[in-house]
């Protein structure tokens, strides 16, 4: 049935009431797609290609640390094992898990970038951000974390009724001084750069032209789902909308870069000082970290009100589909259901006994 414009009696190529309904113009034959349609396979795609380079991290994860050691084994063809088949050498341990690991995360998420042919410096905004935005974020990002905390270990607290619990990343210092400073390193610079990079960067960025708070929901729950732990995914979900939003309103990436490294190198100083004192001072210990982390996170959004009264203001989202449209065409995407069902499966499997 062809409809018409009601002004101009032109015939329009799709029914107003559903775009989804075109098909077939009377004298026209086929015609382009209405710009709702074009929307949602721009988004769909983006999915895709989100979900695959999403795969192909998981998949690196595996597979790189086998290749970067075969590389370092080319320059030193003497290099000791263990029985287990690690490298004897803790320098060397630190260097191939911290090449590794950024590489693949770094790898297939830029690949997806050249791909989609969009400006870099849109995609990663490495500018000069605003000093009067960012240095009260740092400090509201403190006190967030102890919400994140909170979060965590209700969470872990929630497993242990059904007598679970998730099986934590080793954050142990190695004895070898160059190999702590190479793990340090990779922990609180070199591995926040490449997250925001991702995260902050590649997806927020490309999912933005769709909304800026569906971007940065969607670039936070995958922040916290590619952790594959149950007790960390709600910190990382948390921070990633502080790190998000932020990132955001300066236009800078430097502004996630700066609150990431920050999180993380009170994490591991906190965790450094722990370690050194007795189990009877650590709860004292961290009652006082986290009591003038909120103090100073209070005293950062005072200041932030008072320069930049409008900053939380939520926009909304001017894009043509509903809300609900946009996030189950995301999340119908087949690389995406292939995405998150890995991601699960591997979540699972990091939960083990009591």
């Amino acid at each position: 049935m062809t409809h018409y414009n009601r002004n101009k009696g032109t015939p329009l190529p799709y029914s107003p009431n559903d775009a989804d309904s075109y098909t077939y113009v009377e004298g026209r034959g086929f015609a382009p797609a209405p710009p709702v349609i074009t929307e949602r396979r721009l988004l769909h795609w983006y999915s895709n290609g989100i979900g695959f380079a999403t795969i192909f991290f998981i998949i690196f994860s595996f597979s790189l640390p086998s290749v970067v050691l075969s590389i370092f084994q080319v320059f030193n063809p003497y290099m000791v094992f263990y029985s287990d088949g690690t490298v004897l050498s803790p320098v060397v341990a630190q260097l191939v898990d911290m090449i590794s690991g950024n590489l693949a995360l770094l790898l297939p998420f830029l690949l997806l970038l050249f791909i989609c042919r969009l400006p870099s410096g849109q995609i990663l905004p490495f500018r000069p951000f605003r000093a009067s935005i960012t240095l009260p974020a740092l400090f509201i990002a403190l006190a967030v974390s102890v919400i994140g905390y909170v979060a965590s270990v209700m969470c872990s607290t929630f497993l242990s009724l059904f007598g679970v619990q998730p099986v934590m990343a080793d954050f142990a210092f190695p004895e070898d001084p160059v190999a702590a400073f190479l793990f340090l390193l990779n922990l609180t610079l070199i591995a926040p750069l490449a997250e925001e990079i991702v995260f902050r960067g590649i997806v927020l960025n490309l999912l933005r032209r769709f909304g800026d708070c569906f971007a940065l929901l969607l670039s936070s729950l995958l922040f916290a789902a590619v952790h594959m732990n149950l007790v960390q995914m709600p910190n990382a979900f948390i921070m990633g909308l502080v790190i998000g939003y932020f990132t955001l309103c300066t236009g800078s990436l430097w502004t996630g870069v700066c609150i990431h490294v920050l999180n993380n190198s009170m994490v591991m100083l906190l965790n450094g000082i722990l370690n050194l004192v007795s189990a009877e001072q650590q709860y004292l210990v961290m009652l006082l970290a986290y009591s003038l982390y909120l103090i100073v996170g209070i005293v950062g959004l005072l200041v932030l009100l008072r320069n930049h009264p409008n900053m939380f203001q939520l926009r909304r989202s001017s894009t043509l589909s509903t809300e609900k449209k946009k996030y189950s065409t995301f999340f119908s995407s087949l690389t995406m259901v292939i995405c998150l069902v890995v991601l699960g499966l591997f979540t699972i499997s990091n939960i083990v006994p009591i």
